[in-house]
């Protein structure tokens, strides 16, 4: 131990390194943390109050719906309902209505009212929620040349873990599908992207429509099951056996002589057997059978 001059105090001299706290240290390593802890699950997004009053405020985008769009008598149309924008056929076969807004989220939330499942690839859909098989390949098509002159791209992705709808933004002659969702989910899953498509075909007639999108939906189910079957079904062609000729016999009487055997015996248990067997007789039984109709009858 040194002593300071000028003074008889001892200097202190530090004998080992300042300690720590584990709780300073997770401190440190959390300010560097990523955003994977502030990712909201689907079930706080739906309790989301910012969220719920952007889609409560949103407008309708498609023209108001009159009986004009429907020709029908002046009594029918006094009991004809607004019919909406369109329809998703779920799984369960529920009829779930589509409604198109205006803003970042065109369809809301695309839950089923029946069975609460979030609409998937399986599901049908009208012509305003038309799916897109490649969004590479949509560049290509006329009806994406003449989105890029209107005020809102007419595409829109599905969020899959919270069903809830996205608008695609233009830019640089690409879609942009404003990818992660508020939920946290990031990934962009083949069959959840859809061209907003014309409401004229749905609202002249929609039960029509709606005939059409289960039969397309039943004959689809019938053709998978169909598939399946003929994939399961085992190739036949070895187990073909040739057919037996009903013709009276005109070969040796050796040719078979099990099926003689079974005969006599037969015909010794019975007085009369009729014999589905077109070969020779044996001698004991040949002067007691007769061959009619194509059997042997044995008296």
């Amino acid at each position: 131990m040194s002593v300071a001059q000028g003074t008889s105090e001892p200097l202190a001299v530090p004998t080992s390194k300042p300690k720590h706290s584990f709780k300073k240290i997770v401190k440190a390593f959390s300010a560097f943390s990523g955003r994977g802890n502030n990712v909201r699950t689907p079930a706080t997004i739906l309790n989301d109050e910012a969220l719920q009053v952007e889609l409560d405020n949103a407008e309708p985008a498609e023209q108001k719906w009159t009986t004009v769009w429907q020709p029908r008598d002046d009594s029918e149309r006094l009991v004809i309902a607004d019919p909406g924008d369109g329809m998703w056929l779920c799984d369960c076969m529920h009829e779930n209505p589509l409604l198109h807004f205006h803003g970042k989220y065109p369809f809301k939330h695309m839950k089923c009212g029946k069975c609460e499942h979030i609409h998937f690839p399986k599901c049908s859909t009208s012509a305003i929620l038309t799916p897109i098989p490649s969004v590479t390949m949509e560049v290509f098509k006329e009806r994406y040349h003449d989105a890029v002159h209107q005020d809102e791209a007419r595409y829109c992705r599905l969020c899959r873990p919270c069903g809830l709808t996205h608008r695609a933004v233009l830019v640089e002659g690409h879609l942009d599908f404003q990818a992660p969702c508020l939920c946290g989910a990031s990934a962009i899953e083949d069959g959840n992207c859809f061209y907003i498509g014309s409401v004229e075909e749905w609202r002249s007639d929609p039960n029509s429509q709606a005939v059409n999108l289960r039969l397309q939906r039943t004959l689809t189910a019938a053709a998978v099951v169909a598939e399946d079957l003929r994939s399961r079904q085992q190739p036949r062609a070895h187990n073909l056996r040739p057919t037996q000729s009903h013709a009276p016999p005109t070969g040796p009487a050796t040719s078979r002589p099990d099926l003689s055997r079974r005969i006599t015996t037969y015909a010794r248990m019975v007085p009369r057997v009729r014999v589905n067997n077109p070969e020779p007789l044996p001698p004991t039984v040949a002067p007691r059978a007769r061959w009619q109709d194509g059997f042997w009858y044995v008296d």
